[in-house]
């Protein structure tokens, strides 16, 4: 119940709706916005519509640096001064691709609010541009002159940290460099006689008067903010860009503001310098304890801290901020009001990076976030370091309270909630870093976190129940993450007691890097036992990561022989091996958007198609690339070639294309109905099957020159087919949803996967064996057409895309997060996570689908032994609603259906619990979170 709590504790706001933007464009410029250098800062025409208002003679671009390489592109408006947006200029979208929780920017902007800085104002919305879905945004304010008269300001001299050559550090500059360094969007751009005067005071000042200069020149509680902000977010990427200068000529000595800008490395991320941009700005490492101001240098905050007047000024500043401000119970709060009103969007958005269960673990990454980096604030730089590192005794005085066990470093080494207490007087938490757990098998694998715990009450004849939480680290440059852990998600809270590891039942934050086991007493607690992190023994690998440092999101692959493989995806990149995929080399094609598929009808005769009415057509086996011009905008999702000569397209917009002299010529064929087809099997000159998004399955058996509608005998979200030999068809969908047919479409077998994901790719090795692999990771393999399914442990979490094999024993599968897995053994049917039985070898609750829901959603969860079940509803205060299971259930994947006919919209949570019913003490608890939408 402990987790429930947690989980629930400070999320009282109601969902709320995320506001529509609709941008329109004509097709040509719509076409020429997404086709384009993506780096042109051209401004195209289009109109906005919001709120039933209609804003013409508008104008849109690209913007931002990095972005403009990733699949969810910023977005910048600009309106005619007749005209303008709710008094705006100029307004960003910015697409927060780089951030999973969707929200650490709109946290800072919050924060600064807090703090009254003058800084922007940002707002959630949803953004279409012409009818399509480009998902969640932050909708910011540009900082301008119409920002400074909507807040009251002075129209006066203001300048922009340039992004493009981050070297606004404040250091002595000629004008001409000056003119590079700071943009001045407001004032006379060719006199920056202020500005320089600025730099030259700051740089000229002796120590003896700095604070002087700095106290007569600038408004001093921006400055503070500013460093305090940064402080208290971690953002150390705004020193030499990323800020504006105000000089508010209202004032009598026309005082200097700063204005902080572009927040989305924050909150325990930052960039990687070890991995290529972009891929560096989108690893998943979490820090909170970088020291203050940390950063590139910057004349101003250099001095500052030289100066002990101004730092303690600093000091005093963050202190008061965390003990008003920057507190557990204001950000916890604030944070899962977010989640709660994003989650609906989150789960819709076409492009986001993540999962949806990666967002919601970000946002518990989050919350720790804001209780360690206090603590170690606390702990360094408000106080004097004292203590040891990794062993802290703290007396316990109640239950019901969070006991933090701070190492002198800073360090959050554990905390300890009490449930119960009889006879404690204190807690003795002791870490041992960056070590290897004794007594494991195999330490030579790695599968483990080199780090353990032990507790140790005193006295020792005390007893008590607590939840447990403790850390690991897994920071840019350090870890603690075993070799062999290729997905912290199979780590298992273990404690050890001389002689056995026995497994606790606990959840592994794998960005925040920390454990939370929800009931540990005085049994595991003594000074020979310890508790550690490690992978199960039984555990059996048989797809490896590749150590390759891409960052696209790879969609499809295809071997053309045992040597030449290729894998297309995002922003028009494509992976070319020439040794069986023992390397990978990038290439680009055409233009920078994504290509969802590639055939090959010849050994050297390629072709690929993607988003936008791309069709690009390779005959040296990918070394150069021509782009054939076909009669649609629309995004092209599958293309087959199932003879040398005829090959076929679908997509959005009912798109069905035909070509019957290798890909010369394409001709339209029409479906009876359907709008996105996403996937096309086919056979010989004549036979093909169509899939529609909307579950409608078509085929022809005359060239397309008619289609019939297919009776599969339920309605599936369809994601992927594939066909082989004369007549055989499989298709996925979601929920773990296969279907085959042996007879070219006519009648169709279903045979679900045991875990309810959704299904992206298929790979058919003959009539029996097939594999097909989705979200989270998951790979599938069947020996008999589906009768028994096998999971095949995959040891990674991103979602995979398309499955491919040189030999039937050697394959590949791609997906997100630039992921590329190799096996080199053919499926296994032993070790593996389900057994052929179906019978599951751990507990586990799944997503309920479908999320969000109305009327009626599917709750899936998997047992490996005989036990006491209960399946309950809470609201989101912690009440419970009702039971759904309640009694003794054999081991086993279960589900039941859950109708809420008079419950308002909003967040609910369902929350399981087993226990084993050979040992009463032996409990298992899950819980998770769920949205009806009425």
């Amino acid at each position: 119940m402990k987790i429930l709590l947690m989980l629930l504790a400070g999320l009282t706001v109601a969902i709320a709706q995320v506001p529509q933007y609709s941008v329109t464009m004509t097709p040509g410029d719509y076409s020429l916005l997404y086709t384009r250098d993506i780096f042109s800062d051209s401004l195209l025409p289009c109109s906005l519509q919001f709120q039933a208002s209609s804003w013409n003679n508008a104008q849109v671009r690209f913007k931002g640096h990095s972005t403009r390489y990733y699949p969810k592109k910023s977005y910048r408006l600009k309106f005619a001064s007749s005209n303008l947006f709710q008094g705006q200029g100029q307004i960003n979208f910015n697409s927060m691709y780089t951030d999973k929780s969707f929200i650490r920017e709109k946290l800072a902007w919050t924060l600064f609010a807090d703090m009254n800085q003058i800084a922007p104002r940002p707002e959630y919305g949803r953004l279409a541009m012409n009818g399509v879905d480009k998902g969640l945004f932050l909708y910011i304010d540009k900082i301008d002159k119409n920002f400074l008269q909507r807040r009251g300001r002075t129209l006066a001299p203001m300048y922009e940290a340039n992004d493009t050559y981050i070297s606004a550090d404040l250091t002595v500059q000629p004008d001409s460099l000056l003119k590079m360094f700071y943009e001045k969007p407001v004032g006379n751009v060719a006199d920056y006689s202020d500005l320089a005067r600025l730099i030259g005071a700051l740089n000229a000042a002796p120590d003896s008067s700095f604070a002087d200069t700095v106290q007569h020149y600038f408004d001093i509680s921006t400055v503070l903010n500013w460093f305090s902000g940064n402080i208290l977010a971690m953002m150390g990427d705004s020193y030499t860009k990323n800020y504006f200068l105000y000089r508010d000529t209202s004032t009598v000595t026309s005082q200097w503001n700063v204005i902080p800008w572009d927040y989305d490395l924050s909150f325990g991320r930052s960039g990687d310098p070890s991995i290529p941009y972009p891929a560096s700005l989108l690893n998943d490492k979490f820090a909170y304890t970088y020291s203050p101001l940390s950063g590139p240098a910057n004349v101003l905050k250099t001095r500052w801290l030289n100066t002990p007047a101004l730092k303690q000024m600093l000091r005093q500043s963050v202190d008061t901020l965390l003990n008003t401000v920057f507190t557990d119970q204001i950000m916890h709060a604030r944070i899962d009001s977010l989640n709660a009103l994003l989650g609906n969007d989150v789960v819709t958005d076409p492009e986001k990076w993540g999962t949806y269960d990666e967002f919601r673990e970000h946002a518990e990454a989050l919350k720790y976030y804001v209780t360690a980096r206090r603590n170690f604030l606390k702990k360094t730089f408000i106080n004097t370091p004292s203590g040891m590192f990794n062993d802290v005794t703290l007396p316990i005085r109640q239950a019901g309270v969070p006991y933090h066990f701070v190492g002198a470093d800073g360090r959050q080494i554990a905390t300890l909630w009490f449930s119960t207490i009889f006879g404690l007087d204190s807690i003795q938490v002791r870490a041992y870093p960056n070590l290897i757990p004794s007594h494991i098998v195999n330490p030579g694998d790695g599968r483990y976190i080199r780090r353990w715990l032990r507790i140790t009450p005193y006295p020792d004849t005390a007893r008590f129940t607590a939840t447990v939480r403790w850390e690991y680290l897994d920071a840019v440059g350090q870890t603690e993450v075993g070799s062999g852990v290729q997905n912290e998600h199979l780590l298992q809270p273990v404690y050890f007691d001389g002689a056995t590891f026995t497994g606790l039942p606990g959840l592994v934050n794998t960005f925040g890097n920390f454990v939370t086991i929800d009931s540990v007493t005085e049994m595991q607690c003594t000074p020979v036992n310890y508790f550690a992190l490690k992978i199960r023994d039984t555990y059996t690998q048989t797809w490896f990561r590749q150590p390759l440092n891409f960052w696209q999101r790879w969609l499809d692959i295809k071997f053309a022989d045992q040597s030449r493989g290729f894998a297309v995806g995002e922003h028009g990149t494509i992976l070319r091996t020439s040794d069986g995929g023992t390397t990978w080399t990038p290439g680009m094609i055409g233009f920078n958007q994504p290509f969802r598929r590639i055939t090959m009808p010849a050994p050297d005769n390629m072709f690929v198609v993607g988003k936008y009415g791309s069709l690009f057509q390779s005959a040296d086996s990918g070394n150069s690339w021509t782009r054939s011009v076909i009669a649609t905008t629309n995004d092209v999702n599958d293309i087959v070639f199932p003879t040398p000569q005829t090959g076929w397209i679908v997509g959005a917009g009912r798109l069905i294309l035909k070509t019957s002299d290798s890909g010369v010529q394409w001709n339209p064929s029409f479906t009876p109905g359907g709008d996105t087809l996403i996937a096309i099997a086919a056979h010989g000159d004549s036979s093909a099957v169509v899939f529609s998004r909307d579950g409608t399955v078509y085929r022809t058996l005359n060239s397309g020159q008619s289609w019939s509608t297919i009776n599969v005998p339920d309605t599936i979200r369809w994601n992927a087919s594939a066909a082989f030999g004369d007549s055989l068809i499989w298709a996925t969908g979601d929920q773990g949803v296969t279907y085959h047919s042996t007879d070219r479409g006519e009648t169709w077998s279903r045979s679900d996967v045991p875990v309810p994901v959704r299904l992206h790719g298929i790979a058919i090795l003959d009539t029996d064996r097939v594999f097909v692999c989705g979200e989270a990771g998951r790979i599938f393999y069947t020996t008999n057409s589906g009768v028994n399914w096998y999971d095949q442990y995959t040891a990674d979490a991103h979602d995979l895309y398309a499955i491919s094999f040189v030999d039937t024993s050697h394959g590949f599968s791609v997906g997100n997060g630039g992921v590329v897995l190799e096996t080199m053994s053919a499926g296994t049917v032993t070790d593996v996570h389900v057994t052929a039985s179906g019978l599951p070898d751990k507990f586990e609750l799944y997503q309920n689908y479908p999320n969000p829901f109305n009327p009626a959603t599917q709750i899936r969860f998997s047992i490996a032994e005989q036990g006491f079940v209960s399946l309950r509803i809470y609201n989101l205060l912690g009440q419970e609603l009702l039971t759904l299971v309640d009694g003794v259930l054999h081991a086993g994947v279960h589900t039941t259906t859950w109708n809420p006919t008079n419950m308002a919209s909003g967040v609910y949570f369902y929350r399981l619990e087993v226990i084993d019913t050979k040992n009463t003490s032996k409990r298992s608890i899950r819980v998770n979170k769920m949205l009806l939408m009425r």
